[in-house]
């Protein structure tokens, strides 16, 4: 299940700070995990860094990604099986949407990877 909803309009996105959305996201009531962004080509260091140091929350973060103008901020959660997981999407993107203000050419995704 995915959700993505459109920010509208202002400051650029390379003053996105993902640890900041992150932490935001995992204070969103119902989510029980954040995980890594699909895998890509371009994740390959994150992902070895992350091992390497043990240090999870270094890769399993909101992910954030610009080609040109265009600015995608992806999260993929894990979600409680007590709480509705498309309201808990709805939450997270809520919390994206307010985190970042007004971005044109914005585009928040939530993936929902696992109920428990």
């Amino acid at each position: 299940m995915s959700t993505e909803t459109p920010a509208s309009d202002h400051q650029s996105a390379s003053v996105l700070d993902p640890n900041t959305l992150t932490a935001s996201v995992r204070d969103v009531d119902g989510v029980t995990d954040l995980f890594a962004p699909a895998p890509a080509i371009t994740q390959v260091p994150h992902l070895v860094s992350a091992i390497a140091t043990g240090q999870q929350e270094r890769y399993n973060r909101v992910d954030i990604a610009t080609r040109g103008l265009n600015t995608t901020i992806t999260a993929r959660i894990g979600v409680a099986s007590a709480v509705p997981a498309p309201d808990t999407a709805r939450r997270v993107a809520d919390i994206v949407l307010d985190s970042i203000g007004d971005q044109s050419n914005t585009i928040v995704a939530v993936q929902i990877s696992r109920i428990a």
